[in-house]
């Protein structure tokens, strides 16, 4: 059984693997594939999120962006009473669209935080990860599908070391 980040002060560490499955037949990109995030709290194993996609666009997302992910507060302008992801929805209902500073905050968090910019183009939900109250999180907001989850941060910055350091010599 899982429980979300957003129980009733629940601050169960959960890992996160990244598995990629055999490249995708007949495609025309060479690193089209699977590409799967699971999440563990040490007896269940949960699907995040499952796609088909150009791995060496994630990858050089995850190269420009891990540090910030990884380091990055939670900026207020979201607030805080909600998983990211929801918190970022939150924040498109109520905003003043005149505000463009704002507007480009929130954007450029979204840029460097959100899977689906590293994954451009896949169908996909609103997954983000970083820091929140003093955890890290991934949580993923849309009308389909709700969760949130603390994570190990070591195990996230390792699955996506290894996937730097695995890929490295064909960037």
């Amino acid at each position: 059984m899982f429980d979300s980040a957003d129980d009733a002060g629940d601050r169960t560490m959960h890992t996160i693997i990244l598995n990629f499955g055999p490249q995708v037949p007949n495609s025309s990109t060479p690193e089209h594939t699977e590409i799967e995030f699971l999440l563990t709290n040490g007896s269940d194993v949960r699907t995040l999120l499952k796609t088909c996609w150009d791995v060496s666009e994630f990858r050089n997302w995850i190269s420009e962006n891990l540090d910030q992910i990884l380091r990055d507060p939670f900026p207020s302008l979201f607030g805080e009473d909600s998983s990211i992801a929801k918190c970022i929805a939150s924040f498109y209902d109520s905003v003043n669209p005149e505000d463009d500073d704002l507007i480009d905050r929130a954007f450029e968090y979204r840029r460097v935080h959100g899977i689906r910019f590293g994954l451009r183009g896949a169908r996909i939900p609103d997954i983000y990860v970083g820091q929140r109250c003093g955890s890290f999180e991934i949580s993923c907001y849309s009308e389909q599908d709700e969760w949130s989850y603390f994570i190990c941060a070591d195990s996230f910055e390792n699955e996506m070391r290894t996937l730097l350091g695995s890929h490295s010599a064909s960037d």
